[in-house]
């Protein structure tokens, strides 16, 4: 009878240690999972109809083309942008003329763009003669999204600026109400 009880005080033993173990097993893989980075992106579609996963917070931007850097600016963005092509380094009211040149929106170097490890390129859909289709397949390779924006149309501008401010984490209703507010 003895032996008996002292089985069973093992066998209870035995079962609330393995508890134990098996729940701070679990504890210590949800913490491990609090711990890893998470990587949020959002979703847009650019001017050109395709969808692109822009990672967020976004940090890192080359702008292409004078009329991306003023809408950028009107944002109030600059900030996030790391380079940008000569001619928007020439216009010092954007205030840009600091960052990395990337060469000429109509030649960029794609060797710098891919040195400056942006996240995304933004660079306008429809303005001859910036090579849109050239710059894709040499930037998206290397892991860079591309934007494609036509800021410059009246027909597209509001919805270009929503989508780029949506980019940046920024708000606005249309274009003419975010120049009135950037003044």
């Amino acid at each position: 009878m003895r032996l008996k009880k002292c089985l069973i005080s093992v066998l209870i033993l035995i079962c609330v240690l393995g508890c134990t173990l098996l729940i701070a097993g679990c504890g210590e893989n949800d913490s491990k999972k609090d711990k890893e980075p998470k990587s949020k992106t959002i979703t847009i579609t650019d001017s050109t109809n395709k969808s692109v996963e822009v990672p967020q917070p976004l940090e890192k931007v080359v702008v292409l083309y004078t009329g991306m850097a003023e809408a950028v600016n009107i944002l109030k963005a600059q900030d996030k942008v790391i380079g940008v092509d000569e001619s928007v380094q020439k216009h010092p009211y954007l205030g840009m003329q600091d960052k990395e040149s990337v060469g000429q929106s109509t030649q960029p170097s794609y060797e710098k763009i891919v040195e400056l490890r942006p996240q995304v390129v933004i660079a306008p859909a429809s303005v001859a003669p910036i090579p849109v289709k050239e710059i894709t397949e040499k930037i998206e390779p290397a892991g860079i999204k591309v934007v494609l924006l036509d800021i410059h149309k009246p027909e597209t501008s509001d919805d270009a600026l929503k989508t780029l401010a949506k980019m940046f984490g920024r708000e606005v209703n249309t274009f003419s109400d975010s120049l009135l507010s950037h003044f």
